[in-house]
């Protein structure tokens, strides 16, 4: 059973796009198309280095145009041709990639980057500063959240930039792993239009775009020029197969030889074949929250012990287990316990009804409350909240469930009560992990954001001045105690938001796929090899 991960945005538009297109770089046109009934994964594999194809339950939206870029699975489906300034390690921490090295200045207001040199875009013109500063100043430009503190950019050389600062952002480097980091061509750019460039992905990674048949598949190549040496494979094939039983059926069959992200249901019936490589990540892609409309002063969770009580009330652990097959992970807090912004000292709230009712008792509710559990109409959703609805009526607390449509549910994410919000009740929302946990919890809960975004949820003041210092720590020790400090306020203090389960990546590979690297928290294409 796979859960739709999404991130919590006000708004994000799309734009019909052409359904097949092809590069427009007169060198490296092509026209091939690989027919529907043509799986070029094993039947390729005569040919030196092979055709690698693993499928994707959805299209990407833009692939090229880091500015417009917004949906945060799409860098993934970019990432065979375009490259970003730093990558992330197995730790989920930014380290240089096309950047060689950084140095942050005394006073904490400039940050000078190091390039990498002799790297070649795929249409043949430099990697260099000018090139990056024109990317990042096009990002700037838009004012989105993750340059906001950039004040301005500076080629100090051919292969150095200067970021100034307006003050310090401990989340920058991460920023530049991310959306903002992913260097594009200029020349291709400027000569072809940003219309032109989110569809064609002209970066300098191991693999050069050749197509793209929306709603059907994403056609890369080897990219000879590539800067870390010829690529192993020949060519990189992205599937989208929509319905997760005609994946399954097309890798069980040698179809495809692998599959990107499947639901914890899939990966154990495939595990249990005992021939294929399934893999977990130790890090959460998301975690899944039960937030209460505690803003609310007359709601019964605006009291701090009838969120303990219902906290107490549930077994978590037992809904992880049932709907994530072993694959998801209960959790006290915003991390799973493989990462660094974990507290091993949250104590939280483990399931004991007992306690439940005591509680409940304490706060004026012996007799328990009705309430309301909401959630969007995503699979999934309504078999997690008829788990609630079961332990809570265990302690008195009576619920009906109500499923709502998109629309309606942003509407009560992002409204307060005279545009929408939610009354007397608990809705689930998830909370991506991009780029890390600080990230997840500054986009959604930070200083002046949650006003926006979930205003009828208690955010208390402490917690938004840890969020806000952790996010401009220029030392890494001292943000982690301050994260650590902010998972025990939201949990231990407050009991400000119930974490259902930490979803992971979970990939599927054939055996003779080595170095798919689909569960790091950088996918790294240029490392997939076929082996017979």
């Amino acid at each position: 059973m796979s859960l739709i991960t999404c991130m919590i945005i006000l708004a994000v538009g799309c734009t019909n796009k052409s359904a097949s297109v092809n590069t427009g770089i007169e060198a490296n046109a092509s026209t091939e198309n690989i027919p529907a009934e043509q799986h070029p994964g094993q039947a390729d594999r005569s040919v030196s280095g092979g055709t690698f194809t693993f499928a994707v339950s959805e299209d990407a939206i833009i692939l090229g145009n880091p500015p417009t870029l917004m949906k945060q699975s799409d860098p993934n489906y970019a990432a065979p041709a375009v490259e970003r300034l730093f990558r992330r390690d197995q730790q989920g921490e930014p380290e240089p990639y096309l950047a060689e090295s950084y140095n942050i200045a005394d006073d904490n207001l400039s940050i000078t980057i190091e390039l990498k040199q002799g790297i070649k875009f795929h249409d043949g013109s430099d990697f260099n500063a000018h090139v990056v500063k024109w990317n990042l100043d096009r990002y700037i430009a838009t004012e989105r959240a993750e340059l906001a503190k950039v004040q301005s950019v500076e080629a100090a050389g051919d292969y150095t930039v200067k970021l100034h600062l307006k003050e310090f952002d401990g989340m920058l480097l991460q920023n530049l792993s991310g959306i903002p980091g992913m260097m594009v061509s200029q020349k291709s750019v400027e000569e072809n239009g940003e219309a032109w460039a989110e569809m064609n992905p002209i970066g300098t990674g191991a693999y050069q775009f050749v197509s793209w048949d929306r709603d059907q598949r994403i056609v890369f190549k080897r990219f000879e020029g590539y800067w870390q040496g010829t690529p192993e494979l020949d060519k990189l094939v992205i599937e989208v197969i929509v319905d997760p039983f005609a994946q399954k059926a097309s890798f069980e069959t040698g179809g495809i030889d692998a599959i990107m992200s499947l639901g914890p249901k899939d990966a154990n019936e495939l595990k249990q074949a005992d021939k294929y490589n399934i893999e977990a990540s130790d890090l959460a892609s998301s975690v899944l929250g039960l937030l209460p409309d505690s803003a609310h002063s007359d709601s019964v969770y605006s009291n701090v012990k009838v969120r303990q009580a219902v906290w107490h009330a549930i077994n978590f652990e037992a809904i992880a287990e049932t709907m994530g097959y072993g694959y998801h992970e209960a959790t006290f807090q915003l991390a799973t316990e493989a990462s660094t912004a974990n507290n091993p000292n949250v104590k939280g709230y483990p399931y004991d009804p007992e306690r439940a009712k005591a509680l409940l008792k304490e706060a004026g509710y012996a007799d328990g409350f009705a309430t309301t559990l909401y959630a969007q109409n995503t699979p999934g959703y309504s078999d997690i909240l008829t788990a609630v609805q079961a332990f809570l009526q265990e302690v008195g607390i009576t619920a009906k469930v109500e499923l709502v449509d998109q629309g309606k549910y942003f509407e009560m994410l992002t409204g307060g009560p005279e545009k929408g919000g939610w009354k007397n009740g608990l809705t689930i929302v998830p909370f991506t992990i991009v780029p890390n946990e600080l990230g997840a919890y500054a986009r959604l809960l930070g200083p002046g954001v949650s006003a926006a975004r979930l205003p009828v949820v208690y955010n208390p003041d402490e917690l938004q001045d840890f969020i806000g210092k952790a996010s401009n720590e220029p030392d890494p020790a001292k943000a982690k105690s301050m994260i650590h400090d902010m998972q025990k306020v939201a949990t231990d203090d407050h009991a400000a938001f119930f974490w259902i389960y930490a979803t992971k990546n979970i990939s599927a590979t054939q055996p003779y796929v080595k170095g798919a690297n689909f569960n790091a928290p950088q996918w790294t294409p240029e490392q997939i090899k076929l082996e017979e």
